[in-house]
């Protein structure tokens, strides 16, 4: 599904950005 991956790309997204910040 299109909106799992979405979501799955925003969830890691915003982690990463975390992450580094």
């Amino acid at each position: 599904d299109l909106e799992f991956a979405d979501e799955l790309t925003l969830g890691r997204a915003l982690t990463g950005r975390r992450a580094m910040v």
